[in-house]
């Protein structure tokens, strides 16, 4: 599994059951793939709001957090989206 945010590959613990995992480095075959999807996410994080966009745009990336702050706010906008939509459909 890989961790697109941190861009690590995660390798869980067997033993444990699960509930311990380590971060290494993706592996070179995957690599590539990963990495267009990283850029993917953090181009739709930054357009949540005009302070990451400028970020972005500016240094062509975001932090961990500022990316997690970005997919938080595009997942709430949706969701009230929806939630506005089927509203009006109930009406």
């Amino acid at each position: 599994m890989i961790d697109l945010v941190r861009m690590k590959a995660i390798y869980w613990d067997d033993s444990s059951q699960g509930t311990k995992f380590e971060l290494r480095d993706i592996p070179s075959e995957l690599a590539d793939e990963a990495k267009k999807w990283h850029e993917q996410m953090v181009e739709s994080a930054a357009e949540a709001n005009e302070e990451l966009m400028n970020k972005y745009l500016e240094s062509g990336e975001l932090s961990i957090e500022e990316i997690k702050q970005g997919i938080r706010l595009r997942h709430y906008r949706q969701r009230n989206h929806a939630d506005a939509v089927w509203f009006r459909v109930q009406e």
